[in-house]
């Protein structure tokens, strides 16, 4: 809630995702809107476009899960889904899967 933000930048601490941004012209916490205008006037948000992988794709959830049926929302070194709540489809990696995965290089 940008009103009640003081700029203390706890949260960007404590996300799990570094989602919060701290923006010094403001002192204030900013996050992704998705890039909301862009959305409404029917283009894709900037990352998408921008991923020189193509590896980013945003839209419906349940589409997202029948066009990628593989993808997961809960990996063992990432903080319970049921608790962060994410909107987040990821295609992992079989090593990612195991609970002693701890994010090395493979």
């Amino acid at each position: 809630d940008k009103a009640k933000c003081i700029g203390c930048r706890y949260c960007t601490w404590n996300c799990p995702y570094g989602v919060p941004q701290f923006i010094p012209e403001l002192g204030q916490i900013s996050k992704c809107n998705m890039c909301k205008d862009l959305i409404e006037a029917g283009e894709n948000p900037v990352c998408m476009d921008a991923c020189p992988m193509r590896a980013i794709e945003w839209g419906d959830l349940d589409e997202l899960k029948a066009k990628h049926g593989d993808s997961v929302s809960e990996l063992p070194f990432l903080p319970a889904s049921a608790v962060t709540k994410p909107a987040l489809l990821i295609q992992a990696k079989n090593n990612a899967l195991h609970n002693d995965f701890k994010g090395k290089e493979i």
